[in-house]
């Protein structure tokens, strides 16, 4: 760990790369992830011309209704900022657009959207983790399901997937699910209906999903949830 430091110039051969810190410090290396986040791509754009202020990212700031800092200006997608997915840009776009030509007044982005990587393996998440929920003064436990011990798991040969339930401990909701493994992006859209509508952990429980299915992963990770909740409320007791 280099910490204060960054990058400053990078150059490469055959056989590594060779990194120079700020510091004047060099770092050799085989491999090397330059991870910068998201840049607005707006120099082209003549944002300056029109009045529309960008920040020092490129980002361009809006307001509900993607009115930029010049009303008659609108601006959806990457150049917004967080959370730069293509699924919410192409909704963002939708809503603009009707508010533009004034139709459609109630049509606004979902609360609830989902987050995919498309690695190997997958990665989905919606809803909040459980330390977001702790920094929103929510009291949650969580409910896992381990692949392995999923028979459509076993049969897809993913012994590593994980599957994670976030659930309000007093009112029972479910807040939030993280999956990692495959059909990781699908999956978590299940979750993403469950929260949207209400739904508590009883939803999932008495469910009844095809078998095998890595949907089955939701039931496991609420009986999961349940134990952990009767657990402590034993322990209460005690």
């Amino acid at each position: 760990l280099r910490l204060g430091s960054k990058p400053v110039a990078v150059r490469g051969n055959e056989d590594d790369v060779v990194v120079e810190l700020d510091s004047g410090e060099t770092i050799e290396s085989a491999v090397m992830l330059w991870s910068l986040g998201r840049q607005g791509n707006a120099d082209g754009l003549g944002l300056d011309s029109a009045g529309i202020l960008a920040n020092d990212r490129g980002l361009v700031a809006v307001n509900d209704d993607y009115q930029t800092n010049c009303p008659s200006v609108y601006a959806v997608g990457d150049l917004i900022g967080f959370p730069a997915l293509a699924s919410t840009s192409i909704e963002q776009g939708r809503v603009a657009a009707c508010r533009m030509f004034g139709f459609d007044e109630d049509r606004a982005l979902a609360a609830t959207v989902p987050m995919g990587i498309y690695t190997i393996p997958s990665v989905g998440h919606v809803g909040k983790t459980l330390e977001e929920a702790g920094k929103d003064g929510i009291d949650a436990i969580v409910g896992r399901a381990d692949y392995r011990s999923n028979s459509r798991g076993r049969m897809l040969g993913d012994d590593r997937g994980l599957l994670k339930l976030v659930v309000d401990r007093s009112s029972e909701a479910v807040i939030g699910c993280s999956v990692v493994g495959e059909d990781a992006t699908e999956l978590v859209h299940l979750a993403q209906f469950a929260i949207s509508t209400g739904q508590k952990l009883s939803w999932f429980e008495q469910a009844c999903f095809n078998y095998p299915s890595l949907t089955g992963l939701f039931r496991e990770a609420a009986e999961d949830a349940r134990l952990a909740l009767c657990l402590a409320a034993s322990r209460t007791a005690a």
